[in-house]
């Protein structure tokens, strides 16, 4: 039991009476400030809006102005401005001495005028080249013009010089390229007549002397590479042909992967037969280096030379069964009387294994003979080739397969080397494979190629057990084109 005491009364009554609204005056204040921020913030994005609108109104109206212009043809806009009637000009004679802080003097611009007609006398105005083209000249009230390039650089060429006479022709041009002074060669614009030929109606040289109406300036280009071609215009010079060779040389060095074994053949059949039994597929690596020559076409030759050498081990067991024989005789007698005789031969057959092991270590040179052809598809090449190879074998061996006539079956002693030639001669073998290649550069090229070989005839006679090769591999080849 717990006492009841009188301040838990008072205590529950004070909360049962608290009120839990606030006070009406803090109301009032949360509510004012909450609507002072909305309005600050209101007038701020208004003044965001109102910038926002007035930068675009500005824009509008500027692309709106810059439209009126270029459709109006303003010429004061986006363009140097041209004078539309020509300045007089004061008569000087230009000279190298006008050049300053690296400006060339490319010429001498005559300009003749109505009034300078009527006159008898012309202005002159020495132009520099200032990266741009002549501002002053415009086709109105214009008569004649010419721009003469400084000639002072160009000299004879086998005899002839580069600055020739023409026929004269009414055209105007503004649109000659004056070359640096420094530079010897002058290379005409687009020529107005096919042929490279400028005409004008009258020129002034850089010394100032003015050359007859019949005699305006031909430029020809100069070929520093081509020296029976100076002189000559553009469309006279006929350029080699530029012929790709028949056929590319190549060079490679490779390694062959091969599986291989030999078919006996020929002699006595029990002897082949063992041989035979006792080969099995032995793993080979060969080395060699090839070269050839392969045509546009795709198709080449190829031709090389190729060591390998192996090991072959044979086992050969030999089932022997020889047989006794006992004979058992059985008498029956009385003092020297026989009443009773029997004789029984017993025979036991004994089964023998007799095992012959030998090994022959192989050395072949081979050298193929090749036809293939090769197409590319990007930087990969597929192709096939086919052909044949001479084969000469050098066995040495430390026990062979023989036929004991004395024993009367197969068993294993050291051949001679004589014996053994017989046994590996000169062999002719057919390949026959498949090309596929990356090219690692434009002279280099990585190919792997599977090949297979099989032996077609060799040089043994009929009555020696003589071998044929036969193998499966892969040759891989890295060649380059010389």
């Amino acid at each position: 039991m717990r006492d009841k005491h009188p301040i838990d009364d008072l205590f529950r009554e004070t909360l049962r009476n608290a009120s839990v609204e606030p006070p009406p005056h803090l109301a009032e204040a949360v509510i004012g400030a909450a609507q002072r921020r909305r309005r600050a913030f209101g007038w701020f994005r208004r003044r965001y809006v109102l910038g926002g609108l007035l930068l675009l109104t500005a824009g509008a109206v500027g692309y709106w102005q810059l439209r009126a212009r270029v459709g109006n043809g303003d010429p004061s806009f986006g363009e140097p401005s041209i004078a539309h009637s020509p300045t007089p000009l004061e008569a000087e004679t230009p000279t190298l001495s006008d050049a300053k802080n690296g400006e060339h003097p490319v010429g001498t611009i005559t300009t003749k005028t109505d009034a300078a007609s009527e006159n008898g006398g012309s202005t002159t105005r020495a132009q520099k080249q200032m990266g741009a083209s002549y501002p002053d000249l415009t086709n109105e009230g214009l008569a004649a013009s010419v721009v003469s390039p400084n000639v002072e650089g160009v000299k004879e060429q086998h005899g002839r010089t580069l600055v020739e006479p023409v026929e004269p022709t009414s055209e105007y041009r503004t649109d000659l390229v004056v070359p640096d002074p420094a530079i010897t060669t002058l290379v005409p614009a687009s020529p107005t007549d096919g042929v490279g030929t400028y005409g004008t109606s009258s020129a002034l040289l850089t010394s100032g002397t003015v050359l007859a109406d019949a005699a305006p300036l031909r430029l020809w280009p100069r070929f520093p590479s081509q020296q029976n071609a100076v002189g000559l215009p553009v469309s006279a010079i006929v350029h080699p042909a530029y012929v790709l060779p028949r056929g590319d040389w190549w060079l490679g060095a490779h390694s062959a992967f091969y599986a291989s074994h030999r078919e006996w053949s020929g002699g006595s059949g029990v002897l082949s037969d063992a041989l035979n039994e006792s080969e099995a597929w032995t793993s080979t690596i060969g080395l060699g280096l090839m070269g050839g020559r392969t045509w546009r076409s795709g198709f080449g030759v190829s031709s090389g030379v190729e060591s390998e050498r192996s090991e072959q081990a044979y086992r050969h067991v030999d089932k022997a069964t020889s047989y006794e024989s006992v004979v058992n005789t059985q008498m029956v007698t009385l003092n020297t009387q026989v009443y009773y005789t029997t004789v029984d031969t017993v025979i036991t057959p004994t089964i023998r294994e007799r095992v012959s092991a030998g090994s022959d270590t192989r050395t072949t040179w081979r050298i193929p003979v090749e036809a293939s052809w090769r197409t590319r598809m990007g930087r990969w090449v597929l192709g096939a080739r086919c052909g044949f190879a001479a084969e000469f074998t050098r066995a040495r061996a430390s026990a062979s397969l023989i036929n004991d006539d004395a024993l009367g079956g197969i068993s294993s002693a050291e051949l001679p080397p004589t014996a053994l030639s017989e046994r590996y001669p000169f062999s002719m073998v057919g390949v026959l494979g498949a090309d596929v290649g990356f090219l690692l550069h434009e002279r280099w090229i990585a190919t792997a190629s599977p090949i297979y070989m099989r032996g077609l005839f060799n040089a043994a006679s009929a009555n020696s057990v003589s071998s044929s090769p036969e193998r499966a591999g892969v040759r891989l080849q890295l060649c380059y084109t010389l």
